[in-house]
């Protein structure tokens, strides 16, 4: 199965389809109040972003799936949940994933949780709220081609406004154009869906998504910056981030965030190793530093 392609858009869907992932027939979308039958709604991701499911609900959104409480195996622990959906998504019965309860959940669920999946209420309920479950990257590798299902008379979905991150990218020496560039008079400006963003949403989580989404080679050393008050902050990897608040760290393409790609001159930068410096300032512009050359000289 494959995962996000850089410039891809996952839809921010709110649309009925009128086929359950499992060929039968589908209810209207269950709220608390609403008749029919109760779907546990869920995407699935690795640690580098989203990955497409076996059972698409929607011929444009191959991202969101679904599945009914009845055919996972009681007592309805998160162990229990993550091995029905490594099951059916073809993932190896030894895959070991992370539950999430929502998208903006800041910790995996106990697998001895047991979840309420019968009610119309509890995690899961539709497709704005899914669940996620997050495996390894080799268990993607493994995955298998078995339990596939992609019906031809699968429903658009109702496509909203995406939410993104926009990010400048550079290596040592300068600018460089993004793979998800999106503006040709600023070809180092890219962008990435928040959707597409494993949980939790860690600074490490949005650093990981944007190295899969450039392509950049995981062994080199990765530093993600923010702007405040005309300057650029280094950012924390266990720094959680409020993706879905109305503004964020490079939630509007003016006011990006800056990822930079193998190294950098670190002076005057913040030590990431260091919880009392991580909020200091650079005394010189970081990107200045990173379009002005430097020299070592010798005392004689």
């Amino acid at each position: 199965m494959s995962s996000i392609s850089p410039n891809a858009n996952i839809n921010h869907a709110t649309s009925n389809p009128s086929q359950d992932a499992l060929g039968g027939q589908a209810g209207n979308l269950m709220t608390g109040s609403d008749k029919g039958p109760r779907y546990l709604y869920y995407r699935l991701y690795t640690t580098e972003g989203a990955i497409t499911t076996s059972k698409p609900i929607y011929a444009n959104d191959p991202f969101i799936g679904r599945t009914l409480p009845k055919l996972i195996t009681p007592p309805h622990m998160a162990r229990n949940v993550i091995n029905h959906l490594c099951g059916i998504e073809g993932f190896s019965v030894n895959s070991v994933g992370s539950l999430f309860e929502s998208l903006s959940s800041q910790t995996a669920i106990e697998e001895s949780t047991r979840l309420s999946l019968k009610s119309h209420d509890g995690p899961g309920l539709s497709e704005d709220d899914p669940i996620a479950l997050v495996v390894g990257v080799r268990d993607v590798t493994n995955r298998s081609a078995a339990g596939r299902e992609y019906s031809k008379d699968l429903p658009d979905a109702d496509s909203h406004k995406p939410h993104y991150v926009h990010y400048h990218i550079y290596d040592k020496d300068g600018a460089i154009t993004s793979k998800t560039s999106f503006d040709p008079d600023d070809k180092s400006l890219g962008r990435i869906d928040t959707l597409s963003i494993a949980p939790p949403h860690t600074v490490a989580s949005i650093k990981a998504r944007i190295v899969k989404a450039e392509g950049v080679a995981s062994a080199q050393k990765i530093q993600l910056f923010e702007d405040m008050m005309d300057d650029e902050v280094l950012m924390i990897d266990n720094t959680m981030v409020s993706l879905f608040a109305q503004t964020y760290p490079g939630s509007v393409e003016h006011e990006p965030l800056a990822i930079v790609c193998g190294g950098v001159d670190e002076t005057g930068i913040t030590d990431a190793h260091s919880p009392q410096d991580t909020r200091r300032r650079s005394k010189v512009s970081f990107l200045k530093r990173l379009t002005a050359p430097w020299k070592k000289t010798r005392e004689p």
